[in-house]
């Protein structure tokens, strides 16, 4: 399976939803609606870590286990 998550600054929407183990039709939705702020970078929109921080303090989410596991 391709590794979604790659190092650097911020997560892709597909490499956030697969790092917590959210639906990606999710993610979308709520970058659509501006509950999650992103910054286009490279023509990506990247989820930065601190808005990362608080969606997850928000919902109190727990990164998954796995090898590209940063916590």
């Amino acid at each position: 399976q391709k590794r979604r998550r790659r190092p650097g600054p911020g997560f892709t929407l597909p490499g956030f939803a697969e790092h917590y183990g959210l639906p990606i039709g999710m993610i979308r939705r709520a970058v659509k609606n501006g509950e999650i702020t992103t910054v286009a970078f490279g023509g990506r929109n990247l989820i930065t870590p601190s808005e990362a921080e608080r969606i997850c303090q928000l919902f109190s989410l727990k990164a998954r286990d796995g090898p590209e596991s940063d916590s």
